[in-house]
């Protein structure tokens, strides 16, 4: 069986550790109940203005989705 999976482990190998995975299937979004949205919005504005948090480029390896804790 490893025989028949080593070109796979190959090619998964050889993908550069500074790329993203493009395959829309690898992106997993949680549904954020409306009323909830507004306070995210406003936590998020407000560390972006006091500095807790920055945008950073689209491909930098930190990027991670919000959670949210209650």
């Amino acid at each position: 069986m490893m025989r028949e999976l080593e070109p796979y482990m190959k090619a998964n190998a050889a993908i550069p550790q500074s790329s993203f995975c493009t395959i829309p299937e690898s992106i997993i979004r949680l549904p954020t109940p409306e009323a909830l949205e507004t306070i995210i919005d406003d936590a998020v504005n407000t560390w972006l203005q006091n500095g807790t948090i920055i945008r950073a480029s689209i491909d930098n390896g930190w990027n991670s989705p919000l959670t949210l804790a209650g």
